[in-house]
């Protein structure tokens, strides 16, 4: 496939992908309960879709790296996403649910190896940072749409809970629309790596707000609108410096060792932020998660002026 062609179909692909997931995951702890599991069980399964297929990662980045036709393996992932799916709708116990979840994991993983790979293999280096922020962008789009969805197919009692996440997660959503459309401008005024620093501390800033402003949910909308432009903007740019860092033939594993990150960030920091939500409430946790966001930032510049 020639053109732009392609990447319209990989991001059509991640808002479907993103979104079955997003559906199917927060609909999976429900049914997990339903079959009487507690909430610690809840946990590990959640820990086994983020954790478990990290295993298999760099040996899938390497096969990215040699297969010639990306856009198929990314075909491929949504046959494994769909098995996984299949497997927590057949699911009677727990350890189906478990080997379900582990499936879906893998699939979704695949998928956003084979994406990532494809827009670093058939991308111009000048084209990386709109490829990615597109790549970007559905999964946003899919974070958005899933649990709506699913909210509503579940029903009422679950419904209103997906209702209130959907609602965040689209205020995220028209940030990072807006940080896609302003990423090529953006890119030429500062460097990419300045730039990230920015949406660091821009997110940081952003998100730490709305704990503060939940009377006023107009507001608290916009705070979380201005944090999803500055993550929406970050994102795309780390790929592309790890895409642009690398001799070309180790892009797809360099990329893999960021998902690996952020995948083991998915797990261990919601950990740690119950850890201090648990004496100290709610909005301790999102402000701990601003605190990792800035010092994050802070490492960014020692890192950058110690080079």
């Amino acid at each position: 496939m020639r053109g732009p062609l392609w990447l319209g179909v990989l991001v059509a692909a991640g808002v479907l992908a993103q979104g079955s997931v997003n559906l199917l995951r927060p609909v999976t702890s429900y049914k997990l309960l339903a079959l009487g599991a507690d909430g610690l069980t809840v946990g590990l399964v959640t820990a086994v879709y983020a954790l478990v297929p990290l295993v298999a990662a760099l040996a899938l980045a390497r096969r990215a790296d040699r297969t010639r036709r990306l856009l198929r393996a990314a075909g491929a992932a949504t046959v494994v996403l769909g098995t996984g799916g299949a497997l927590l709708a057949l699911a009677d116990g727990v350890l189906l649910v478990v080997a379900g979840t582990m499936v879906l994991g893998v699939g979704h993983l695949l998928f956003t190896l084979a994406g990532q790979a494809a827009i670093a293999r058939y991308s111009r280096d000048s084209e990386l940072d709109l490829g990615f922020g597109w790549f970007t962008a559905s999964y946003s789009l899919g974070q958005a749409l899933g649990p709506l969805l699913g909210g509503a197919l579940v029903g009422p009692a679950a419904g209103s809970a997906g209702d209130r996440l959907a609602r965040v997660d689209l205020a995220l959503w028209v940030g990072t629309g807006v940080a896609l459309l302003a990423l090529p401008l953006l890119t030429g005024w500062l460097s990419r790596t300045s730039w990230v620093l920015v949406s660091l501390v821009g997110a940081a800033l952003a998100l730490a707000l709305p704990p503060l402003v939940l009377d006023r949910s107009l507001l608290a909308a916009a705070c979380l609108a201005v944090g999803g432009l500055f993550l929406g903007l970050g994102q795309p740019l780390t790929m592309t410096l790890i895409s642009t860092g690398v001799p070309t033939q180790w892009r797809s594993q360099a990329l893999a060792v960021r998902l690996v990150g952020n995948r083991v960030g998915q797990v261990a920091v919601p950990l740690l932020a119950g850890l201090v939500a648990a004496p100290l409430g709610p909005a301790a946790a999102i402000w701990l998660s601003c605190a990792l966001l800035g010092g994050s930032g802070a490492y960014l510049e020692l890192a950058h002026r110690h080079r």
